[in-house]
């Protein structure tokens, strides 16, 4: 019985540990595409200033 607990309790932890590393590389995309927004944005914003000193 202490044979199948110790494989049991093992077998969680491993699963626990994916679940967790899933979890942090789908955090990981988020942050960088939201990162990725905001430097479009600031892309936008610095080639309109571009343009008005053009204009």
């Amino acid at each position: 019985m202490s044979r199948k607990n110790l494989k049991l309790i093992s077998l969680a932890l491993s699963l626990m540990l994916i679940f967790i590393g899933l979890a942090g590389c789908k955090a990981d995309k988020s942050n960088e595409s939201d990162n990725m927004g905001k430097d479009n944005n600031s892309i936008v914003e610095n080639s309109d200033e571009k343009r008005l000193v053009f204009h």
